[in-house]
């Protein structure tokens, strides 16, 4: 016989009761609703390490002798955060009661995309590559603008380059006018 109790229980306190005895049975339905809205702790975990990848690959590169970063380097970085995202969409969808963990998944993937930022601003080929890739080329340097290439004269450098323009745009207009007084000096008309 069970116990009786010292105090009368709310109608709160009753309701958790049968909740928690029909939670703790294994064929009841209401355990199966509640396994249905939260995700398994596989792939849950799967979400946290995946986006992990790309700052790791990006540690294991700085510490080889080969610092340069290949298509292929970048492909291994990108495709674990792809699916680390396509994991916490579908928890966000499917499993409700695991939201929390979808939000975090997506935090962590987002910061980890800063290693992949950090490989392309420091490697200029790779930067390239991905330029042609979605379909924009690199404008190439302009030799007065650039005062670091060895392609310009030596006079460039140290000087400021809007007033080379602003002499060079002088030079042509004077050449101009020359050219329109001695063409309007020269033509005589026949009678």
């Amino acid at each position: 016989m069970s116990k009786i109790p010292n105090q009368k229980h709310s109608d709160e306190e009753l309701s958790n009761l049968r909740a928690r005895s029909a939670m703790q049975s294994v064929n009841s339905p209401v355990a199966e609703i509640y396994n249905k809205k939260t995700a398994n702790r596989g792939i849950v975990i799967l979400g946290y390490i995946l986006p992990m990848i790309a700052p790791l690959w990006a540690v294991v590169k700085t510490m080889t002798e080969d610092n340069n970063y290949t298509m292929s380097d970048f492909y291994i970085m990108v495709i674990p955060i792809i699916l680390a995202l396509v994991i916490a969409l579908w928890i966000a969808l499917m499993r409700v009661l695991s939201r929390h963990n979808s939000a975090f998944i997506l935090i962590i993937s987002v910061l980890c995309c800063f290693a992949i930022v950090k490989a392309v601003n420091s490697d200029e080929s790779l930067k390239y590559e991905l330029m042609l890739l979605i379909g924009k080329e690199q404008p190439t340097a302009d030799p007065l603008l650039d005062s670091d290439s060895d392609s310009g004269s030596s006079d460039i450098k140290g000087v400021d380059v809007s007033e080379l323009l602003r002499q060079e745009l002088d030079r042509i207009r004077i050449e101009n006018s020359e050219r329109q007084r001695n063409n309007a000096t020269t033509v005589t008309p026949d009678r």
